[in-house]
């Protein structure tokens, strides 16, 4: 059995970063489910620094594939379109999801 992560990376203006984490915050504790480990992360670094935006990454995870779909469809989908709403038009968001692999197996196997 697996284990899945589903991203959820908002973009929004550097100036509304705050807003956005405190916007974000009322409604993270509503939409991640028990066992999920729900956790929002944002762009560091040099890459942070040069950009004219923040981008913001929400992921939760999951060891059922056709769970996180169903979350992310009936809890996900709502907040997303209400971000547009609250942000929008100089905000964007973009959604992928992962599947964990093990980095146990194979190490050594091939020469560098």
């Amino acid at each position: 059995m697996g284990r899945f992560i589903y991203n959820t990376t908002f973009v929004v203006e550097k100036d509304k970063e705050q807003r956005f984490v405190d916007w974000f915050r009322l409604r993270a504790a509503c939409i991640a489910e028990a066992g999920m480990r729900p956790r929002l992360s944002r762009l560091a670094g040099a890459l942070a620094a040069e950009s004219e935006a923040q981008s913001l990454a929400f992921q939760v995870e999951s060891d059922s594939e056709e769970a996180l779909q169903k979350w992310a469809y009936e809890s996900l989908e709502p907040v997303l379109g209400q971000f547009m709403r609250d942000f929008g038009p100089d905000a964007a968001y973009f959604c992928s999801e992962f599947e964990v692999l093990s980095l146990d197996s194979g190490i050594g196997a091939m020469p560098l």
